[in-house]
């Protein structure tokens, strides 16, 4: 088919209408690919985290004897989000019935006690007549060491803390007490008005609690503390993603 020369002139600019298209559109998202602007990189801040030593002591009541042995279940709970570290017990007691004109230790009843942390071994003690200062020691936890975290801000910090130290305030005792008679059956009476001894558990338990600082870094380069300080009075609840032990 022969074209006219007209038409022939409409469909070269046509064509290149086409290509100046083409090239204008990936000259356009050429610019646009290369003027995307990056991500910022998050401005990171350091924190430092210190742990505070602390004690508290607790006593539980008991009898062994009476209605055989003393056998309980004991909750020792340091307060929320602290590490509790370690628990030691003693037995204060002293034998209520004793015999002998001269001598007022006859008759001397014993008490072993035995306890064990967290289902573990068990660990016991006897003593005579009295307690002692004999006492039964467990390690429940690691002692925490202070840190730098250098974090976005200061929740994410203490969301990394308690992310590694988290569910680490509570442990479980279980205590058993049992009675040995002293008073010896010759003495019917002595035997028989002898029904146990009553006791006291004293526990001592340590934890350890946080504080977290913003640190500066100074221009020349020496840290400093910018008293932003948030002790553990303060601290808020968190969720705990994973157990560490």
């Amino acid at each position: 088919m022969n074209l006219k020369k007209t038409d022939k002139m409409i469909a070269v600019v046509g064509v290149i209408i086409v290509l100046l298209a083409i090239v204008a559109i990936a000259y356009y998202v050429t610019n646009m690919e290369e003027e995307e602007p990056e991500e910022e990189e998050p401005d990171f801040y350091t924190y430092d985290v210190q742990w505070e030593f602390n004690n508290k002591t607790m006593t539980v009541e008991g009898n062994a004897g009476k209605d055989g042995a003393y056998e309980e279940t004991i909750e020792i709970s340091a307060p929320k989000d602290s590490i509790l570290t370690a628990v030691n017990v003693k037995i204060n007691w002293n034998d209520d019935k004793t015999y002998g004109l001269f001598n007022k230790n006859k008759g001397e009843d014993t008490l072993k006690t035995t306890v064990s942390a967290d289902g573990g071994s068990e660990k016991e003690l006897s003593s005579t007549g009295k307690g002692t200062d004999d006492v039964l020691s467990f390690i429940i936890n690691s002692i925490p060491s202070d840190d730098l975290i250098d974090a976005e801000d200061y929740e994410e910090a203490e969301s990394e803390v308690m992310d590694e130290y988290c569910d680490m305030s509570d442990a479980t005792l279980d205590a058993k007490v049992s009675w040995t008679k002293g008073e010896k059956i010759l003495r019917p009476l002595k035997y028989i008005s002898d029904k146990g001894n009553d006791f006291e558990l004293e526990i001592e338990y340590e934890y350890y609690t946080y504080s977290i600082e913003e640190m500066e870094m100074e221009d020349d380069d020496d840290m400093e503390d910018t008293s932003i300080t948030t002790n553990y009075d303060r601290m808020v609840s968190t969720n705990c993603p994973r157990l560490w032990i």
